[in-house]
């Protein structure tokens, strides 16, 4: 059986972390096999937002271990792109300070699980949300990006 970029998503033991909602995957130059992933999500709590990078992180490491065995796997990074609000009486200090301080705790969690696993991240403001809150607050939206790639 070869061993796709499908079927290591589908197998069940990565599955823990939940299932990839929704992704593009890009081949890099003739090839058609995918050489990195992205998947998109809605803001969320910490614990899904952690949830989410624990299974790209079990997926890349996954491939590199193919990789490793057989030298027919080209995916090589995952990206996981989120958005996120925050009331616009916030600073963009404090913003990036708060989830700097979330993505490291997921990272530091990542390094503990997957010793060849590294994540890259970046915060920053997209605009005003075109959406108050209940209260009729404004926010501000915000979005994160996290590279995850094994250690080249």
């Amino acid at each position: 059986m070869t061993t796709t970029l499908i079927n290591i998503a589908q197998d069940k033991a990565l599955r823990i972390y939940g299932a990839i909602d929704c992704c593009l995957y890009y081949t890099s130059g003739k090839k058609t096999k995918p050489a990195h992933l992205i998947e998109f999500k809605r803001g969320k709590g910490q614990k899904p937002f952690t949830q989410d990078i624990k299974r790209l992180a079990a997926l890349i490491n996954s491939a590199a271990e193919i990789n490793n065995r057989t030298s027919k796997s080209r995916f090589e990074t995952a990206y996981f792109i989120t958005t996120t609000q925050y009331l616009e009486s916030h600073t963009n200090e404090y913003v990036r300070n708060h989830m700097y301080e979330k993505l490291k705790r997921v990272d530091d969690q990542i390094q503990e699980e997957y010793k060849e696993i590294s994540l890259e991240y970046d915060v920053f403001q997209l605009g005003k949300s075109l959406h108050n809150d209940e209260l009729n607050n404004t926010r501000n939206a915000w979005a994160v990006i996290v590279e995850i790639s094994t250690h080249q």
